[in-house]
């Protein structure tokens, strides 16, 4: 319709032109005809510009429909809630439908709301609140923050607010994105409270605790024992700073072989690692520790952090300083036992022996032609060089016990038995003795010692034997699965042997005494003796790192425990 009025309008409009004008004007151009037409065509150029008007503003009103529906439907698209609010009110204008689903209200209904109507409801979170993000946000300040909502069913949600002023139909209006947090918020509370609790945790450890950055080596977090440990009071004056300047006091890192760096070991391997190190507190004072370190890393597999965990072993070590010292001061000891060892066998022994003889030279020549005194004089004189003889050499086979160790080696113990019955086999003989074993394990002993052992205890047991004939038994068993009391001190893996006898028996007051050197239960009249043969099985047992100890009654026979580890 528009096209139609604008021919017609240039149609007529060429009949009243100047007299010069081309054509269609040149052949009406009177003055005549144009009286005569002049108020039709008027009247027509009126109809063609009105029907021009009309038809552009269609135009112009499709358009604009076209316009508004392009707009609502990339409103109405979006992920996220958007409001539009007057600028001077806050009052909400407009809304999109994700707003109308986040909230659960129509937009009819959210238009004569206010803010506090879709709030938590207590300051910040109210309509005072809101004109003060508002109002910020009016005088051109963008706002970006967190809001506690409601929506229509009373839940309350958390959100975030992008407020910015816009011009929109060419009227300042704030443009309020809004966005559903809540997943992010609860995820966020709740690795809050997992660092929170983790904090209570590593402050709540004894060991020093420290996160490290392996890049640049500096100090991301502490615990409250690494404060104490190093002397500092508080975490700002060790955080941002590199673990070898706090607990090194160097500028540079660790370097092998003098020192392997933890940290550097994390990276290299990927895996955890042990190290002791020599640290020093904040006034300089050395701290020995042993730092375990754990490794962090990203999701490429690329270690980022690690995780020092120092344990304070100072004091252990002083006692590991003192204990070589001990065993230097040990060594030297047992140098000057052998030294001594070595008089007693000789330089002593000789000049006893030349008493010995020639007391048994008086006794040979002189017996019978002295007075009795004489006679009793000189038999005491040679009793008392043997005796002293004996305890000599006793006393120098307890020393060896110690003193010259031989190397651990596994050893069958069926056959250290069969060696000791060979020493034995006199005494055996003439007792009459019925010794009996069962299967002896293997184990980790000192051959030489373990054969002195059995010997000295089933010596004993023949030695002290009643008046029936000695019956002797030998067995061994695990010590998890001991079918006797195990005493307390007695834990770990290993062997129990058992030597049984049906001997005199021992007074259960005697049990712990009868293992002390020289101690005798018995004249010697009674039972021959040194009383030095159960020290020696007791200090054979104890240098196997293993426990001896005896259960009888007197008249009822003994039994003999002892353990060897392993």
């Amino acid at each position: 319709m528009s096209a139609l009025g604008f021919l017609l309008y240039a149609f007529f409009s060429g009949f009243i032109v100047p007299v010069a004008s081309f054509f269609p004007a040149t052949f009406l151009n009177s003055k005549v005809f144009a009286v005569a037409v002049g108020l039709q065509v008027q009247v027509v150029r009126m109809l063609c510009a009105l029907l021009i008007t009309f038809g552009m503003i269609k135009v112009l009103e499709i358009f604009v429909w076209e316009s508004a529906t392009n707009y609502r439907s990339i409103f109405d698209s979006a992920n996220d809630a958007i409001f539009i609010h007057d600028v001077s009110t806050g009052a909400i204008l407009d809304v999109n439908r994700k707003m109308t689903e986040m909230y659960g209200y129509t937009p009819e209904e959210v238009r004569s709301m206010n803010v506090a109507a879709l709030s938590q409801g207590a300051y910040p979170y109210n309509q005072e609140g809101a004109m003060e993000w508002i109002t910020k946000a009016v005088n051109g300040e963008p706002q970006l923050f967190e809001w506690f909502a409601k929506d229509y069913s009373g839940r309350l949600f958390w959100v975030e607010v992008n407020l910015k002023k816009a011009v929109l139909g060419g009227k300042d209006r704030l443009l309020a994105i809004v966005r559903d947090i809540s997943e992010r918020k609860t995820a966020g509370i709740a690795l809050r409270h997992s660092f929170d609790l983790l904090t209570v945790v590593i402050d709540s450890m004894n060991d020093a605790v420290s996160l490290i950055d392996v890049y640049t080596f500096r100090i991301v977090l502490v615990n409250r024992t690494f404060l104490k440990e190093y002397g500092y009071n508080h975490e700002s004056e060790v955080v941002g700073k590199t673990c070898h300047e706090v607990t090194h006091h160097r500028s540079e890192v660790c370097v092998p072989p003098d020192d392997i760096c933890p940290l550097v070991e994390a990276v290299r391997t990927g895996t955890h690692s042990v190290e002791e190190h020599v640290h020093y507190g904040k006034d300089g004072e050395r701290i020995y520790v042993e730092v375990s370190t754990s490794p962090i890393k990203d999701e490429e597999g690329n270690v980022v952090q690690v995780v020092h965990v120092q344990r304070n072993i100072t004091e252990r070590k002083i006692v590991e300083e003192k204990l070589k010292h001990y065993a230097v001061e040990l060594e030297r000891s047992n140098r000057e036992l052998e030294q001594f060892a070595h008089i007693v066998s000789h330089d002593l022994q000789e000049p006893l022996r030349g008493v010995s003889g020639f007391a048994q030279l008086l006794s040979r020549k002189y017996k019978g032609k002295l007075d009795q005194k004489a006679d009793e004089y000189i038999s005491f004189i040679v009793n008392g060089a043997t005796r002293m003889s004996d305890l000599i050499r006793a006393l120098l086979t307890y020393s060896r016990v110690g003193s010259r160790q031989r190397p651990l080696e596994p050893v069958d113990c069926n056959s250290v038995l069969k060696k000791a019955l060979e020493n034995l086999k006199v005494s055996i003989e003439e007792s009459g003795a019925l010794v009996e074993s069962g299967t002896l394990p293997t184990v980790l002993i000192d051959e030489v010692q373990m054969i002195q052992l059995f010997q000295n205890l089933i010596g004993n047991s023949i030695k002290y034997r009643s008046g029936e004939q000695p019956h002797i038994s030998i067995t061994a068993g695990r010590i998890d699965k001991a079918s006797v009391p195990v005493p307390q001190a007695v834990t770990g893996r290993g062997v129990l042997f058992v030597i049984k006898d049906n001997g005199i028996g021992i007074d259960p007051e005697y049990s712990e005494r009868i293992f002390q050197i020289f101690q005798r239960l018995h004249r010697r009249d009674e039972y021959p003796g040194t009383g030095i043969g159960l020290a020696v099985c007791k200090k054979i047992v104890e240098r196997h790192g293993g426990r001896i100890w005896v259960e009888s009654e007197k008249g009822k026979g003994a039994t003999f425990y002892f353990t060897i580890p392993g």
